[in-house]
Order: structure tokens, then C-alpha cells, then sequence
């Protein structure tokens, strides 16, 4: 059964959701979700719109010159199996420009993260290669990984 889409969902609830990752947690040996968000929080862009995909590919061609290093996006209506599929298609097109995509979805069985994914709405994380990379490299020397599948 799919669950309904917050239709009231905002720009405030995902910030809140966004410092909730950055905090350390007990059950990631006090490590955050995302040990590098408060790092870049400056240069991740929040939007809403109704056309992720278009959206993303803007987000590739802007990334350099507004110095960004994500964008989340709310604000749209996709079914788990259509955003996927966008998704897989973002990461084909956009991989040779340092671009990669993550969905949450509040149908999804599982989350690329190591807690449960609690909000009512998709949302479209797009990243830079690289720095995801750098940080992955960072990462690996520490026990953040033994969390994750």
C-alpha cells in the first residue's frame, strides 16, 4: 500500500530532517548520518519543484559556477518505480560531469541510509562525484561503513 504524500510538507521540516543527520548518534558509534553535511551546509541548495530530472541536469551545468555541492529536491509527485528509473538515467547521463543522484521515497523498502527514512515526500539528492568520493575515502578509516548494507 503506498503511503500519501505530505501535501503541507516544507522547506523548514526538511532543514530539521537535515540537522537531524548531522547529529552523532549511539547506534553509528557516535557518528551522524552524514558526517560531512555540516561541513557543506552552506553550499547545499534546497528547492522545490515539480521536475526533479530537469532540475538535475540544470544542477549540473550551475554546480561550478554557484560553487554548490548538492541540491535536495522536494516538492514533486513520482511513484518509487519512476523515480528509479530517473534516478538510474541521471547517474548514466550526468556521471562524466561529476554528477550522481539518490532517491528517498517514502515507499522505498530500503534507504541508502542506516536509519528508517521517516518523511511523507520523495526527495531527489544530487551530489558531486568527487567530493563524495573524497569523503568516502575519509570515511573508510574510520567504522562509519560496518553500518551501512
Amino acid at each position: 500500500m503506498a503511503k500519501t504524500p505530505g501535501i503541507f510538507f516544507t522547506k523548514t521540516q526538511l532543514k530539521k530532517w537535515l540537522r537531524d543527520l548531522t547529529q552523532p548518534r549511539a547506534e553509528l558509534d557516535g557518528l551522524p548520518i552524514c558526517p560531512f553535511l555540516a561541513r557543506y551546509e552552506n553550499q547545499v541548495h534546497l528547492a522545490q519543484n515539480k521536475d526533479p530530472e530537469r532540475l538535475c541536469r540544470h544542477f549540473a551545468d550551475v554546480k561550478d559556477i554557484f560553487r554548490l555541492e548538492a541540491c535536495l529536491v522536494y516538492g514533486f509527485s513520482m511513484t518509487w518505480n519512476n523515480m528509479e528509473k530517473m534516478v538510474t538515467r541521471l547517474n548514466r547521463d550526468l556521471k562524466s560531469r561529476d554528477v550522481c543522484c539518490f532517491m528517498m521515497h517514502p515507499d522505498g523498502d530500503e534507504s541508502v541510509l542506516p536509519v528508517e527514512y521517516n518523511l511523507p515526500v520523495p526527495i531527489l539528492i544530487i551530489q558531486r562525484i568527487s567530493t563524495l568520493q573524497a569523503a568516502k575515502k575519509q570515511l573508510s578509516k574510520t567504522n562509519y561503513y560496518k553500518h551501512y548494507k
